[in-house]
């Protein structure tokens, strides 16, 4: 078995997506959707974004309650 190969493996869940940032080249322009994904540890970090819907409630005033 190959020591710390449980570190190159990333696991990005339905509502998470990673972008790759590459020591050399910078951030990738690849988007990884869900699943289970290979990075090169120390050379590969991977940026974990939330992309769930949070609803937010907006207040607003105006002349009349019906519009």
């Amino acid at each position: 078995m190959v020591p710390h190969c449980h570190k190159s493996l990333i696991f990005s869940l339905s509502f998470l997506r990673d972008v790759a940032f590459n020591r050399i080249i910078g951030v990738k322009k690849k988007v990884n959707p869900e699943g289970t994904h290979f990075m090169i540890p120390w050379f590969e970090t991977p940026i974990i974004y939330d992309i769930r819907v949070c609803p937010h409630m907006i207040e607003g005033t105006s002349g009349s309650h019906d519009l």
